[in-house]
């Protein structure tokens, strides 16, 4: 089977059921496992990205979606040439992925004939059918049940422990500049990692939101998990925060309980590396005020008081 992946958490799972030889074609952003980097790569961002703030950034994508325009393009031409049988994508986001709409689209003009299978999880038990989904689509259902049942098993340990005392208040970012509250699966992250998502619910999507609305909602402890960015991209631009006066002013940023988690791995992309995040987010949640935490974590410092 030749399979084409516009999605960089079916990427990872199709690596993880054992089908990495048979997937021929990747979008730009898979990047996981390594072996996934130097596949063909079908899918190119229409808004550039590099050098840019992440109000710019969102200001260009708005601009697009309310056009009626995709966000990415699919080179075309490629996609033929490859001749996939199957095309793993997504109609949760238009502007995280490539969305179903337009590859069906490519697949009618192209006169492809290839098999799409669309994902479209909402929540931890969604990205779990997920991956069956696919190791049904590839035929290896039993693969994926091998993969999935410890993650079902793991989440609901998780789950399961004693609470020790009062759960941290959380608030999820998944954008910095404007703010945008995590969405879909992250509320449920946060609850089996033993917060409390102050903002957020499960199942929805990410949302817009303000400073104001911020500040009333008093977290305890602030995850910056802005979508798709590495621990790194997210340091640096956590930095620029600090120029916001009602950032400056929240009680979880004034007694340094801001932590940046690699948002790449383990919360944007709806994949096996989920669990991951909860762990680590568990690890942070136990002990906020710790100087470090586990491996693909930063604690932010508290800015210098005037």
């Amino acid at each position: 089977m030749r399979i084409v992946s516009l999605l960089p958490s079916a990427t990872e799972i199709l690596f993880a059921l054992g089908a990495g030889p048979d997937v021929v074609g990747v979008s730009h952003e898979c990047d996981f496992p390594p072996a996934a980097a130097g596949l063909p790569v079908l899918t190119r961002p229409c808004v550039p990205t590099d050098g840019r703030s992440p109000a710019q950034i969102d200001r260009d994508v708005s601009d697009l979606v309310a056009g009626g325009h995709p966000v990415y393009d699919i080179d075309r031409p490629l996609l033929r040439r490859l001749a996939p049988d199957l095309i793993v994508t997504q109609a949760l986001c238009e502007v995280c992925a490539v969305g179903s709409g337009d590859v069906h689209r490519v697949v009618h003009e192209q006169q492809l004939g290839a098999r799409v299978l669309t994902l479209t999880p909402l929540d931890l038990e969604g990205v779990f059918v997920s991956i069956d989904e696919v190791g049904a689509a590839i035929g290896r259902p039993d693969a994926a049940r091998a993969l999935t049942d410890p993650l079902r098993d793991e989440v609901r340990s998780l789950r399961e422990r004693p609470a020790g005392g009062a759960r941290p208040r959380v608030l999820a970012l998944e954008w910095t500049d404007p703010p945008f509250v995590a969405g879909h699966w992250v509320t449920e992250q946060i609850d089996a990692a033993g917060g409390v998502d102050v903002l957020g619910a499960p199942r929805r999507a990410s949302f817009r939101t303000t400073w104001d609305d911020i500040a009333a909602a008093r977290p305890d402890v602030i995850a910056v998990i802005p979508c798709g960015y590495t621990l790194a991209e997210i340091v640096e631009q956590a930095a620029d925060l600090e120029a916001q006066p009602a950032w400056r002013d929240l009680l979880a940023v004034r007694a340094g309980r801001v932590w940046a988690l690699d948002a790449g791995a383990w919360f944007s992309r709806p994949g096996p590396r989920l669990v991951e995040g909860v762990r680590a987010l568990a690890a942070i949640l136990a002990d906020p005020d710790a100087p470090a935490g586990p491996a693909g974590t930063r604690r932010l410092p508290a800015p210098a008081l005037a």
